[in-house]
Formats: structure tokens, sequence, C-alpha cells
């Protein structure tokens, strides 16, 4: 989990992992709704984030390489309406 500026105008939020990675044919569609490819899934977990960001003026970004991990970054503007959010320098969290 990663947190930095990125600019005056937006922050970005990054979880990033290695596991499997997600297949580039299926990238396009992660943010369907009920779209999986795990017998038991309900695929509803990206398309919800998505709306969340979405409704909060900002874009999820999701790269993956195949036994490498997957990447999704949060882009969120760092200031909508009366409220700006406060990021340090930049704070990198392993979990």
């Amino acid at each position: 989990l990663q947190l930095e500026n990125k600019g005056k105008e937006y922050v970005i939020i990054s979880v990033i992992d290695n596991g499997h990675g997600i297949k580039q044919e299926n990238l396009p569609r992660v943010t369907e709704a009920f779209y999986t490819t795990k017998q038991d899934k309900i695929g509803l977990g990206l398309t919800v984030a998505n709306r969340i960001v979405a409704e909060h003026l900002g874009e999820l970004h999701i790269s993956s390489e195949r036994d490498t991990g997957t990447r999704i970054d949060i882009i969120l503007p760092r200031k909508c309406g009366n409220t700006e959010i406060q990021v340090e320098e930049k704070l990198g969290v392993t979990i």
C-alpha cells in the first residue's frame, strides 16, 4: 500500500501485490458487475470500489502481469468541495 502526492491536484493510493496476476484479456472486464473468473466469488468487489472512487471524482487504474502481480491505483482529487486531503512527503506501507 502506497500513498503519494501527485502534484497539487491529485493523491494516489496504490495497492500492489505479487500474486498470480490477472490475464490481459480479463483486465477490461474486472470492474463489471458480476464478472468473475472464480466459482466461489460474486464479482462485485472492484465494481463497488470503482463506483465509490468515481463518486469522489476519482479514477481507478488497474494494471497486472501474469505471475508477477497486480497494481491498483486509486487517483483522487486532492480537493473536493471544502475538503482537502493532506499528505506528507511520501508514505509507503508494506503489509
